[in-house]
């Protein structure tokens, strides 16, 4: 009889285990949307853009600066949780700007291109090195903005 409450105290302890270990796995891929507050939601938001800076093109200077824009009017009280990042490489001639977003839950940085709402290190796997990220420009860019 003891040997028997042992056996289904281990297979308890096991699935608890596994249960607990499951759960915090997949919660951590839960909210991949940091513009939102529902943890359902599995992607990056991307954004729309139009020429903002007036310079006659739609590129990554007017993703990220829409992407800031928009972060800024659906996250009152969390403006800072998001900041327009410069990568210049000068190996390879990457020149991209793109945001960082404070997870509100981890509050760890996760690196996004705002075009299509990937992580950086997918976005540009072969060009995008880290050690090269920018920061504290995000005001120099909002300013260039023609509206």
């Amino acid at each position: 009889m003891k040997s028997r409450r042992k056996n289904n105290l281990f297979w308890t302890v096991l699935w608890l285990i596994f249960f607990f270990i499951s759960s915090s796995v997949s919660g951590s891929f839960r909210n991949k949307n940091p513009m939102s507050i529902f943890p359902q939601d599995l992607n990056y938001p991307t954004v729309q853009s139009a020429d903002i800076n007036g310079d006659g093109k739609v590129n990554c200077i007017d993703y990220a600066v829409s992407y800031k824009l928009i972060w800024d009017q659906k996250n009152y009280g969390r403006e800072s949780f998001c900041e327009i990042v410069r990568n210049k490489n000068p190996n390879n001639n990457m020149h991209h700007l793109f945001v960082r977003v404070r997870n509100a839950y981890t509050l760890e940085w996760e690196y996004i291109e705002p075009q299509n709402g990937l992580p950086m290190e997918l976005a540009w796997p072969m060009l995008y090195y880290p050690a090269f990220n920018i920061f504290g420009e995000t005001d120099y860019w909002l300013k260039k903005r023609k509206f």
